[in-house]
């Protein structure tokens, strides 16, 4: 690795934590907004996790940590994110 390599892998898996945040919270805030027939409401619990993936390993890694995060997302309750490294601090 070289010098300043391991701050800017660090930078940029910061940015696309608060990016996939973001993108979260916009279908949040579509679904609240959406018009739903017969006065329906419609939420949604979403659990994010972002991670390299090399291997088949880190992908099945990242689909239980996601699994993890929607069910974390669950538990606090209706209209929710959540993200699987918030929950590893």
């Amino acid at each position: 690795m070289g010098v300043g390599e391991q701050p800017r892998r660090t930078f940029l898996h910061a940015r696309l934590v608060a990016l996939a945040a973001q993108q979260a919270d916009a279908i949040l805030v579509a679904l609240r907004r959406a018009r739903m027939p017969f006065d329906i409401t419609v939420t949604a619990s979403i659990g994010t996790c972002t991670g390299p993936l090399r291997r088949e390993a880190d992908w099945k890694r990242m689909y239980c940590d996601a699994d993890r995060a929607l069910f974390a997302a669950k538990a606090a309750g209706r209209d929710r994110v959540r993200d699987a490294q918030s929950l590893a601090a």
